[in-house]
């Protein structure tokens, strides 16, 4: 039996990650192309401008002013990633097939629930809170605990007959259920097949994925990165709060709590203080954009071939769910 789509979660809840979640991706050998992408440009465009005829791919991107807001920052790979709401529009166009193909079992799957998604892009979420606002009002408790893709359907739930319906036979099983033929990987692998994709790679973008990844994990050891993380921890420390780096501070088991308790909130204000008076987001920007460069004109050719698939589906869902009732 395959696995399902993003809303269909196998026994004990794994599901096929969303990209806002961020979730890392296995290192893998790169090619040695020297194409420049147009996207290149982009993060150097936001931090002072590129030049006509030069290459981004070959010059570090300068650092933005500490003023410029996280939201203002574009990381040089989002242009190859789903969005939340792309994403989500992908996958309610399957659960519209899914329901579709179930219904010729004689089988009934919930509708699609009403989809909240971030809207934003990856920047502001990257480094911890950057957002004043945001900490004065609930601290560390960000949007990503609201975000919601409707209610999962686990498929260990749901009864024997209704799962080789969706999910398809074991290898070797009767390929039939209630006489009629299931279709190869089930209705999850036909409405996948549609709007354009398969098990590993529906609503995925690896090659811009692992960029994603990799870029971060490089930049946490550039020099820039870590003199400016030192700077950060200082400047907290000043105020009375001992974190090495954002994340640790956002991610301190005291805020584990359903409201953020004051002491967050004042930890968080802290926290987006020092960012600032360290130019903290803009130095990690321009680490990570300057690698994503270098990445993007080295694999140009495998991102775009993504990028023209993830507009094909998008476009196919789009048709699917302006005709769905």
């Amino acid at each position: 039996m395959r696995s399902c789509s993003a809303r269909v979660l196998l026994p004990g809840g794994t599901r096929r990650p969303r990209p806002e979640e961020m979730s890392p991706m296995k290192p893998r050998a790169r090619g040695t192309r020297a194409v420049l992408g147009v996207v290149g440009c982009l993060a150097v465009v936001l931090a002072g401008g590129c030049a006509a005829g030069s290459s981004a791919a070959s010059h570090p991107v300068s650092p933005p002013a500490a003023s410029v807001p996280a939201t203002a920052l574009v990381l040089p790979v989002e242009p190859y990633l789903y969005t939340p709401a792309q994403l989500a529009a992908l996958l309610r166009a399957s659960v519209v097939l899914e329901r579709s193909c179930l219904a010729r079992f004689g089988f009934t799957l919930p509708a699609p629930s009403p989809v909240r998604a971030y809207a934003g892009g990856l920047v502001p979420r990257r480094y911890g809170q950057t957002d004043l606002d945001a900490a004065r009002q609930s601290g560390y408790h960000t949007l990503s605990q609201s975000d919601t893709n409707g209610s999962p359907i686990v498929l260990g739930s749901l009864p024997t007959a209704e799962q080789l319906a969706l999910a398809g036979p074991p290898p070797g099983s009767d390929p039939k259920v209630n006489d009629i033929a299931v279709p190869t990987g089930g209705c999850v692998g036909q409405a996948e097949a549609r709007i354009g994709g398969t098990a590993v790679d529906f609503g995925r973008s690896p090659a811009a994925e692992t960029i994603k990844t990799e870029s971060y994990d490089n930049s946490q050891t550039a020099p820039s990165v870590v003199s400016a993380l030192q700077a950060w921890s200082r400047c907290m420390a000043a105020d009375g709060y001992h974190y090495a780096d954002p994340l640790k501070a956002a991610g301190d088991p005291r805020w584990n709590t359903p409201t953020p308790t004051a002491l967050e909130i004042r930890t968080a204000l802290a926290d987006v203080a020092c960012k600032r008076s360290t130019n903290l987001v803009g130095i990690w920007y321009a680490a990570e954009a300057t690698y994503m460069n270098q990445q993007i004109s080295a694999e140009s050719d495998e991102l775009a071939q993504e990028k023209s698939r993830r507009d094909s589906a998008l476009k196919i869902a789009a048709t699917i769910n302006d005709s769905a009732p």
